[in-house]
């Protein structure tokens, strides 16, 4: 009976001490998880419907949905986004471009658009990287190809509603926030944007547009929102514009520029206008009356005609900036490494020019009066059937749109062509 009685006693303390060892380990763990402070750089950053905000110099690259399970991500030494880094260059085989990156952006709506884009633009060697406006399309493309910018805006949206201003001024925000990023960072020096629905024909980096980024001349190199007209009337022929006789329209295009991640101008233009879309917000009207290209501009000839403004909690400061745009002279020697002043600081002097709108047209008109184009804007229309209307009728051969580009993911995760 005593050994009995001594075995048991020795079982039931086993057990106890077990017991014990698991409530510890278990509420020591709790302690861990609840006062565990929360990782700011994999944080999902989020923000309210209808919100715009202006980058932090402090935030890393931009964060994506999933990026804390992606180890591409964890390994990130750099402030530039990967999918930047992997991606910058242009096209294949330039080293000219090297430093260079083109973006284009759309929400997962638009996805069959961005394959069609893709399409042309793999038909001619380009390299690209995503700005993904809405988490499912983020998740289609993964970290390799795109980058997500921190807002879920989703769905088609109509011109001039409010979601599609919040849409196109989040587009400027991600241009900042990669410019500055990787610029600081010393990944690249310029950025080039397109909208999904400007679509490639042939490299544009081997026409014009090329020739005026490596020319090192220019701040800002932007698009056409007009069709081709010269200030004698004359229409639709090449090197014909009034932007290149330097006399640059009122407004030009936000779809489709090249961006240099050196001038402190342009960057304040961006900010300035990325304020706007917040005051604008903040009044909380349900429809708008400007949007991102609009206020874009009203901040660039603002910037010319009173300077910029500096201010701090005493005082407010202002800087004179001489502008230049180009004119047909310096279009066609756009090639020389002559600068075309010199400059005393990085906020004296601000160069732009407009791409041949001959060459780089936008939707202004049924069908471009060139024939074979470089490039083609399927704008100035409501909603994605007229804008596949414009790329089909944008050349004779019809070859800006093919459904058979399609790939359509069902949410079972199968693919199939488009029919």
């Amino acid at each position: 009976k005593r050994l009995n009685a001594m075995i048991t006693s020795n079982y039931l303390f086993r057990f106890i001490s077990l017991i014990v060892a698991f409530s510890v380990v278990s509420y020591s763990y709790f302690l861990y998880v609840l006062i565990q402070p929360e990782n700011s750089a994999t944080k999902e950053a989020t923000a309210g419907e209808g919100e715009i905000t202006r980058i932090k110099h402090h935030d890393a690259a931009m964060p994506s949905p999933d990026s804390i399970d992606h180890p591409s991500q964890k390994q990130q030494l750099s402030s530039c986004p990967l999918t930047v880094q992997r991606n910058k260059g242009l096209f294949e085989g330039s080293d000219e471009f090297s430093n260079v990156i083109l973006l284009v952006s759309c929400n997962y709506a638009y996805y069959d658009m961005l394959q069609n884009w893709e399409f042309l633009a793999s038909q001619i060697n380009l390299k690209w990287a995503v700005l993904a406006l809405d988490k499912q399309l983020y998740k289609t493309l993964g970290p390799e190809r795109a980058i997500f910018g921190g807002r879920n805006i989703s769905g088609p949206q109509m011109y001039r509603q409010r979601q599609f201003f919040e849409l196109s001024c989040h587009k400027l925000l991600m241009v900042l926030e990669t410019l500055q990023n990787c610029t600081s960072s010393g990944d690249i020096d310029g950025v080039v944007f397109s909208d999904v629905d400007n679509i490639f024909y042939q490299n544009p980096f081997i026409h014009d547009l090329g020739k005026l980024i490596l020319s090192g001349n220019y701040d800002y190199v932007y698009q056409s929102n007009q069709f081709p007209r010269d200030s004698g009337g004359t229409r639709n022929k090449p090197r014909r514009d009034v932007c290149l006789e330097g006399l640059p329209r009122e407004e030009g295009n936000t779809g489709f520029y090249y961006v240099n991640g050196k001038s402190s101008v342009i960057k304040t233009i961006f900010e300035n206008t990325i304020n706007r879309c917040q005051d604008m917000t903040d009044k909380g009207k349900g429809r708008r009356q400007s949007d991102d290209q609009q206020l874009f501009w009203q901040e660039l000839w603002k910037v010319k005609n009173h300077g910029i403004v500096t201010k701090s909690e005493d005082a407010s400061a202002t800087s004179n900036v001489t502008f230049h745009h180009c004119n047909l002279e310096d279009y066609s020697n756009a090639m020389t490494t002559t600068s075309i002043t010199k400059r005393s600081s990085e906020y004296d002097f601000f160069t732009f020019c407009c791409m041949d709108p001959y060459y780089y047209p936008v939707g202004m008109e049924r069908k471009p009066a060139n024939s074979n184009p470089i490039s083609f804007h399927a704008n100035h229309c409501y909603g994605k059937e007229e804008k596949i209307k414009k790329l089909l009728t944008s050349r004779p051969d019809h070859y800006g749109w093919n459904e058979s580009r399609i790939i359509l993911t069902n949410q079972t995760g199968r693919t199939s062509t488009k029919k």
